[in-house]
């Protein structure tokens, strides 16, 4: 049985837990969060995590962040996160509340029309590339430090009791996400989209899953967890046509109420999810037909755009004969990446035969298959 109250070394425990739970949330932070936007530093995230609290307001989302993910041709315009506020309680995370917030989305993405040369595309889609797999290898880096230093310290921890302060940690956990706005047009293809989040929540709660409980019934006296997951008002709206405005196209999600309830009672033996769609308002999803063959005439006209572009780098040959085995071809790039670092130590150049090989690899392949 889970007491209400840690066992006499559950101090010592949450205490290392502390330790290895802000070195995580730091990391993730700057490493899964930081490369996209401006404004979060070290230095704010450590002062932040000594107090127990993190505000960061007016978060910008970089207006070339989609070049990261392989999504050349479309910006952001005046991405904004207006506050990113977390709440850690790092001497008291056994028995403590962990919230987090995050308030005032704004993403609009625009598709840009791309007067660049061949040769100028190549260069901009090869640097996109090495900039994300930057990110990615150090994400994977940071991630294998984070174990490492978890295992080092923990060594000596019971992995029961490590699971049960998870468990605690999971039952104090709330989100808030509320004024999220989010939309994309492109001229070049007739089509405009905005989604709209007034709130998210995933709040711990009991037996009876009410929205908000009392101090005393948050406290289980055995290992369950409940959480509600509530999501207000969701809606999204498509337009279509050369003067197509998502603010003014018909709704193809109409605002919505939605509810996930989630149990775990272990000692019962069981796992209980409930969804309830349109608890209080009838949900409406509409696409009419033009609004389809819209979607699909896009979706089909990006397809083609990237197939081009991939096209630029290496031809469609070459590109299957790398993906036909994809383990191989990693492999390869690995010995090839060992070489170059090696010959870098001596100041020599790969062969241009291997540096050209190479290339076409970190063309073909995906990130986390270079990264590895």
């Amino acid at each position: 049985v889970f007491s209400s109250s840690p066992p006499l070394f559950a101090p010592a425990v949450a205490a290392w837990a502390a330790m290895s739970f802000s070195g995580a949330l730091e990391a993730l932070l700057l490493q899964f969060i930081g490369p996209y936007v401006e404004g979060i530093s070290l230095r704010s995230l450590q002062s932040g995590l000594w107090r127990g609290r993190i505000d960061l307001e007016h978060i910008k989302v970089k207006r070339d962040v989609l070049a990261l993910f392989g999504l050349e041709g479309f910006v952001i315009q005046g991405g904004e996160i207006g506050v990113l506020r977390i709440c850690v309680p790092v001497t008291s995370l056994y028995s403590g509340k962990i919230s987090a917030e995050i308030l005032g989305v704004r993403l609009h993405v625009e598709q840009t029309a791309d007067t660049r040369s061949a040769e100028e595309l190549v260069k901009a889609l090869r640097k996109a590339k090495d900039g994300a797999l930057e990110v990615r290898v150090g994400q994977l880096r940071d991630l294998q430090k984070q174990r490492e230093a978890m295992k080092a310290a923990g060594g000596e921890v019971d992995t029961g009791m490590a699971m049960k302060i998870a468990r605690k940690f999971i039952n104090n956990f709330t989100l808030r996400v509320t004024d999220v706005a989010v939309s994309f047009a492109s001229h070049k293809l007739g089509l405009a989209l905005s989604a709209g989040l007034p709130e998210l929540a995933v709040l711990s709660t009991g037996e009876t899953f009410r929205d908000s409980v009392t101090d005393a019934e948050e406290v289980q006296s055995s290992s369950a967890i409940y959480k509600l997951v509530r999501v207000n008002g969701l809606f999204a709206r498509l337009g279509v046509g050369s003067d197509c405005s998502a603010t003014v196209g018909e709704y193809v999600v109409a605002p919505t109420l939605t509810t996930v309830q989630l149990a775990h009672e272990p000692e019962k033996g069981f796992i209980k999810l409930r969804v309830c769609l349109g608890t209080d308002t009838v949900n409406q999803y509409a696409l009419s037909k033009s609004q389809v063959n819209s979607i699909a005439h896009t979706v089909k006209a990006l397809d083609a755009e990237q197939r081009q572009m991939r096209a630029l780098l290496v031809s469609p040959q070459q590109e299957h004969a790398i993906l036909v085995n994809e383990s191989a071809s990693a492999l390869e790039y690995g010995q090839l990446f060992h070489k170059k670092l090696v010959r870098e130590r001596w100041a020599r150049r790969l062969e241009a035969q291997d540096a050209e090989r190479m290339q076409a690899l970190e063309d073909v392949l995906a990130l986390n298959t270079l990264a590895a």
